[in-house]
């Protein structure tokens, strides 16, 4: 299913395609367990363009769907993506990485130091401007009034968003743990890779996403 895009979304909202296979296309980046990554270097070479532009259209009230990962948050995306207003980023993750070279937790990108917590002090006047310019840019060129990002990461990250977008709103997303749990290994049992050399599935390149879980939240929890 390409772009979340199912028979039941082109009969409810046939106008909304463009506006879907363009995020997927241009904005939102392959990761590491998808197919057809040899277009991440395009992505990030518009990215590069786009953010040497003047800001081709102010971003105005994001709206940021976050929380524990295969916890509904992507259905909750589709359904608000369905609003002739709204421009719907189902994890954009490349484009946030163009923006801070820190947070790529997964190793789709980059296998440098990543930051599950980034806050207010991470944020500086550059980023500000890049990132005003590329969700300006897929407002622009999707005909939308109102970005949607979800993106359960930021969960960590909210001062770090807040200080980028002031105005800035949040969805959060919680699920039964167990259940959240067994559907993080279904995920990876369908869609993991494994070969001679490397592991990639939900916790990302050899475990990274989890392991940097360990060092950087959970050892940091009173409970542990």
């Amino acid at each position: 299913m390409i772009a979340q895009i199912n028979n039941e979304y082109i009969k409810a909202r046939p106008s909304k395609l463009y506006s879907r296979l363009l995020s997927y296309a241009l904005f939102e980046g392959r990761p590491l367990t998808t197919r057809g990554r040899w277009i991440n270097s395009l992505i990030f070479f518009l990215f590069w363009i786009e953010k040497k532009l003047p800001l081709m259209k102010k971003v105005q009230k994001p709206t940021f769907i976050l929380g524990t990962g295969r916890s509904g948050t992507t259905i909750l995306g589709i359904l608000l993506s369905m609003h002739k207003q709204v421009g719907f980023l189902n994890e954009p993750k490349a484009l946030w990485h163009s923006v801070n070279q820190h947070e790529d937790l997964i190793g789709s990108y980059t296998m440098e130091d990543a930051h599950y917590f980034l806050n207010a002090d991470d944020a500086d006047d550059k980023q500000k401007k890049e990132i005003h310019k590329l969700f300006g840019a897929y407002l622009r060129t999707t005909f939308s009034q109102r970005v949607v990002d979800k993106y359960p990461e930021l969960i960590f990250r909210v001062p770090y968003v807040k200080e980028l977008f002031p105005d800035a709103k949040f969805l959060f997303l919680v699920r039964n743990g167990w259940d959240t749990c067994g559907s993080i290994n279904y995920w990876s049992e369908r869609l993991g890779k494994a070969s001679e050399t490397e592991t990639h599935d939900w916790w990302g390149r050899d475990n990274r996403k989890w392991n940097l879980l360990v060092e950087q939240v959970i050892k940091k929890d009173d409970y542990y």
